[in-house]
């Protein structure tokens, strides 16, 4: 289109200056927010007769053993999840007290298959967690079949690590990149 501007308009615009974009970093000490931890895992295919897919929860624990971050949890029938037992010894009374807030992270069984989570170091109410040392669980358990807990010891600095864990009889691989989010894009 032709653009009709008139003798006045100039006087009527306003002169707005951009604003500079601001980035807020976390207090020292605290996770470094260029930072994620990718936790990649592969369910093992399980053949013969009727097979029903595993439970699995994905959670983070501070050096004092305290639960700070439930990442997944999957499942189909609440009832059976303390089959979860270690998952549900840590965090099961949290997410029946606070189902609403433990919606976000749970979901239905998963096929077998490749996944991957995300923690961006908050704990679970949103806040960004202290940096140090934290261990990671992921825990599987299978109606009629092996009940499998995996976990690592992390310490999550200002440095890349990647570690890969050993597979199992449920979780055939998984590993941990904590990585700078750039290197991810």
């Amino acid at each position: 289109g032709k653009h009709i501007e008139s003798k006045g308009w100039s006087k009527l615009e306003s002169q707005v200056k951009a604003d500079k974009a601001v980035t807020v970093k976390p207090a020292a000490g605290f996770w470094d927010t260029d930072y994620e931890l990718i936790v990649n895992l592969e369910i093992r295919e399980i053949n013969g007769g009727r097979v029903n897919r595993p439970y699995i929860a994905v959670w983070i624990e501070d050096e004092n053993k305290k639960p700070v971050r439930n990442i997944a949890v999957w499942y189909n029938k609440g009832r059976y999840l303390e089959e979860l037992r270690s998952w549900d010894r840590t965090n099961g009374s949290t997410f029946q007290d606070q189902s609403s807030k433990m919606g976000s992270i749970s979901s239905a069984t998963r096929p077998p298959g490749k996944y991957t989570l995300k923690w961006d170091g908050k704990d679970d109410s949103g806040t960004l967690v202290k940096a140090g040392k934290y261990t990671v669980y992921i825990e599987a358990a299978r109606e009629h079949g092996t009940h499998q807990l995996m976990s690592q010891e992390m310490n999550f600095a200002s440095t890349a690590n990647q570690l890969n864990l050993t597979g199992n009889v449920e979780i055939a691989s998984s590993s941990l990149d904590y990585r700078k989010k750039s290197a991810a894009r």
